[in-house]
């Protein structure tokens, strides 16, 4: 996100720079400005709405125990701080260069900032996660395989997270995903190791758990970036939802 935007250039509409005259530089410039301006509005709606999202989403799991009166507190007050601090940028035509690279700083602090919140307390929705983690780039996630795509789809609907970690990838990067089972079998002798574990594969939470919630809808996934190499292993909970009253194809 610190990296500004180079605009393409056509090289069959370049010109001769001494054909060039101040208009030009000046429509360029102006149109440099409308990308970029765009590129950070856009962000900064984006990190407004993760930060009320993570809110929401510790309120909401207090309810259930998993987090204690004391962590709540702390949560919202640093929330409430990042929140302020960008809550007031606008961006418009008349934002300066040197404007837009302290917004665009500041942007990226923020981010650094709530990342460790997030990682500690979750947020509501999985697509918050691989965000701040990733970056908008989804495409890189998706497969060839249709049923694992739906199964990404269904991940990022019904899963709350409540916390994640970031490793860098130890999944086979020589084995084909799309020919990957789409389901492990967990009922074995082997021992199944999750940051080995093929993409969007789901486990149990840890049996130790104190908490009654958690024991029955907790679940853990993990989601690949190979173009990265990194891995996110999320835990959240999953909706309570009968399983006929899902359209998408389900992975058997």
């Amino acid at each position: 996100m610190t990296n500004r935007y180079i605009l393409p250039i056509n090289e069959t509409k370049k010109r001769n720079k001494k054909q060039k005259n101040a208009n030009d530089e000046i429509k360029v410039n102006e149109n440099e400005n409308a990308i970029i301006g765009k590129f950070i509005s856009d962000h900064l709606c984006k990190v407004r709405e993760i930060i009320t999202n993570t809110l929401i989403s510790i309120e909401d799991n207090s309810k259930y125990n998993l987090f204690s009166k004391n962590e709540l507190n702390q949560c919202i007050f640093s929330l409430n701080e990042l929140y302020t601090k960008i809550c007031y940028f606008e961006i418009n035509e008349n934002t300066t260069k040197k404007t837009q690279d302290n917004i665009i700083n500041i942007l990226q602090d923020t981010i650094n900032q709530v990342t460790p919140i997030i990682s500690k307390y979750g947020t509501k929705h999985m697509k918050d996660i691989i965000y701040i983690c990733f970056g908008s780039d989804l495409q890189s996630l998706t497969t060839k395989s249709i049923i694992l795509n739906d199964k990404f789809e269904l991940i990022k609907k019904y899963i709350h997270p409540t916390g994640f970690k970031q490793i860098t990838t130890k999944y086979n990067h020589d084995t084909n995903i799309d020919i990957e089972p789409v389901c492990l079998n967990k009922i074995t002798e082997e021992v199944v190791v999750i940051e080995t574990s093929p993409q969007f594969e789901c486990f149990d939470v840890d049996i130790n758990t104190n908490h009654f919630f958690e024991k029955i809808y907790g679940i853990q996934t993990i989601i690949h970036n190979i173009k990265t190499g990194k891995s996110i292993i999320i835990k959240g909970w999953v909706d309570n939802i009968n399983i006929t009253f899902f359209s998408k194809v389900l992975p058997k």
